[in-house]
This record gives structure tokens, C-alpha cells and sequence, in this order.
């Protein structure tokens, strides 16, 4: 953004390269750009005595409390993504596995497909040789009855 940061605010950019903002001094990170805190201008109170010593506790648990939600939110930020991130590697490597046995089927078919012409060859080889042989042997045996037919 344009704006400067506060003092002690940083930003940085994640791995899904979305900037984010951390607070050095108060260890917070954040989404959203921080906004700088207007100036306060101090009017002088009464000096009447008030039981201000429970305050500071209970605004201090406030912070933490807020700040361990923060993380929270984070954290379950973090996780989505980690979730996310996994699930596209699962998908890919899916992905990859399924193009593999596609390749890998293609090659049995085509292994197949070379058998079985291979095998249609051969069929007609042996169909050729036995042809080749029936009229071998029906010309042996005409020349046979020619031979017998000459003799008689």
C-alpha cells in the first residue's frame, strides 16, 4: 500500500505471495494494512484516587487474549493452506500417476495389436503351406493315376 507503516510494523509476503504485516513490538500479525494510531493529546484529569490497579491486569489479559486469538485465526489460516497446498500435490501427483497408466496402457495395446498381426501372419503362412502341400499332393496323384493309367 502507499501509506507508511507505523513504527515497528514490517511487511511481508507469503508463500502464496499475499502481503502480511507484523507488529515487532507487540508480535502481531496481520492481514490488513495497520493503521497509524491518531496522537492523543492529554487533558489534565482531576487527581481523584480510583482503584486502577486491577486496570492494567485486565486490559493486559484483553491484549493477550486478543493476540492468542490472532494467532489462532492464523494458525487456522496457516493449516487451509498447508490442506490446500496438499490436496493440489495429491491432485498432481494423481494426475501424474493416471497419465502413466494411460501411457502404460497404450503400450499394452500396442504390444496387442503387434501379437495379433503377428499371429495373422503366421494364420496365413500355415494356410499358405497347407494349400501348398494339398496341391502338391493332388499333383502327385494325378501323375500317379497318369503313371498307373500308362501301365494298364
Amino acid at each position: 500500500m502507499s501509506t507508511p507503516l507505523p513504527p515497528g510494523w514490517n511487511s511481508y509476503v507469503d508463500y502464496n505471495g499475499r502481503v502480511y504485516y507484523h507488529d515487532t513490538n507487540t508480535g502481531i500479525s496481520q492481514w490488513e494494512h495497520p493503521q497509524p494510531k491518531p496522537a492523543v493529546m492529554f487533558m489534565p484529569q482531576p487527581t481523584v484516587q480510583q482503584p486502577t490497579v486491577q486496570q492494567p491486569a485486565i486490559q493486559q489479559q484483553q491484549n493477550h487474549m486478543e493476540q492468542l486469538r490472532q494467532l489462532q485465526e492464523q494458525r487456522e489460516q496457516n493449516q487451509m493452506e498447508q490442506l490446500r497446498w496438499f490436496q493440489e500435490q495429491q491432485q498432481q501427483n494423481q494426475m501424474e500417476q493416471l497419465r502413466q497408466l494411460q501411457a502404460q496402457q497404450q503400450q499394452n495395446q500396442n504390444q496387442v495389436e503387434q501379437s495379433l498381426r503377428q499371429l495373422q501372419e503366421q494364420q496365413q503362412l500355415y494356410v499358405q503351406k497347407q494349400q501348398h502341400d494339398m496341391i502338391m499332393q493332388c499333383m502327385e496323384f494325378q501323375q500317379k493315376m497318369i503313371r498307373d493309367f500308362k501301365f494298364v
